[in-house]
């Protein structure tokens, strides 16, 4: 077993909190129940039960803190335990040091050289991440606006908030690095979003990418961005499909459709529709004709139905008398 962790910060301002992120990891041929234990100079801050990790299985989690409230420097360690027959004993350690202080210290930096140019800071660009997603997406995309806009099947993605889309396509624009956001640096990778913060994110036309810094001799190497790009989502829906699920006439079934004998002047008539094609508009027209075809009477009625819903309609008629009438629904999209 192995533990090891990282903190938001290692030098923080009175009064601070400090996040830790820890992995877990079984190198053990065994299950074994495990707990790690966080302290802060011998004092217990947390224990965290992991329960039973398999062989070769790796758990991650994290936590936050508040900071001591006295200057100073302090040991954040981590220790893991494995339990046999209930019997507890110590795994591995991890530990690292945490500075508190008053005021932030501002950075030290060697004076230059008299007469030597200031010393350019070497940092990843936007450039550089540009390259790095269309490299990612290289045998990915179905096909590019350009050299480095690649366009990607994202169908499966967006059916899980719009179960009713037949196909969904994103373009991610990188040509114009000027267009190209980014935020951090951050000392571990930022969580996943959501697949409903991404789709609403693509809907706003931005694609939110997590990307580290890898280029040798940069400062911020090593470290986590979010880079955010400029992109296009098109989306193709089903067409709507109208079912007539049943026919009511004052309250007693005419199934879909027939003839129905009244002894009142007043008649209501409920149809019941399913929506089993894609969200759009559904038209019932509703007619009444007497055995005779001396009278008839239509209605219409249009709603905006989603995929797989079912809505009841209502139709009132005044008949000009008791008798035999045919009633006829009809339903279209």
């Amino acid at each position: 077993m192995t533990i090891s962790f990282t903190l938001s910060s290692t030098t923080v301002k009175i009064p601070a909190f400090v996040t830790v992120k820890y992995t877990l990891t079984n190198n053990r041929t065994k299950p074994y129940p495990f707990k790690i234990k966080f302290t802060v100079d011998g004092i217990k801050e947390k224990t965290i039960d992991k329960g039973t990790v398999d062989p070769g299985e790796t758990k991650t989690g994290s936590f936050s803190f508040v900071a001591p409230k006295t200057p100073g420097t302090y040991t954040v360690k981590a220790v893991s335990y494995y339990f046999i027959n209930g019997r507890q004993y110590t795994d591995d350690t991890d530990s690292h040091t945490l500075r508190v202080v008053e005021e932030a210290p501002p950075e030290e930096e060697a004076p230059p050289e008299e007469g030597a140019p200031p010393e350019e800071e070497v940092k990843c660009t936007k450039e550089e991440f540009r390259n790095s997603m269309v490299s990612t997406y290289r045998d990915k995309a179905i096909g590019w606006y350009n050299s480095y806009s690649p366009i990607l099947n994202v169908t499966s993605t967006v059916r899980q908030i719009y179960p009713d889309v037949t196909k969904a396509t994103l373009t991610i624009y990188g040509s114009n690095l000027s267009a190209i956001r980014v935020q951090g640096p951050y000392d571990y990778m930022p969580p996943a979003l959501t697949t409903e913060t991404k789709v609403s994110n693509w809907e706003k036309g931005e694609e939110w990418e997590r990307q580290r810094c890898m280029k040798t001799g940069a400062k911020d190497y090593g470290k986590y961005y979010w880079v955010i790009y400029p992109c296009k989502l098109e989306i193709k829906r089903a067409e709507p499909k109208a079912d007539i699920q049943y026919i009511k006439v004052n309250g007693e079934s005419v199934g879909k459709g027939g003839s129905k004998t009244v002894s009142k002047a007043d008649i209501t008539i409920d149809v019941g529709v399913k929506n089993t094609g894609g969200k759009g508009d559904i038209t019932v027209s509703m007619s009444a004709e007497s055995s005779d075809l001396s009278w008839g009477k239509g209605d219409t009625k249009t709603v905006s139905m989603d995929a797989g819903e079912t809505r009841k309609l209502t139709f009132s008629v005044s008949l000009p008398k008791p008798d035999t009438y045919k009633i006829i629904i009809r339903a279209r999209h």
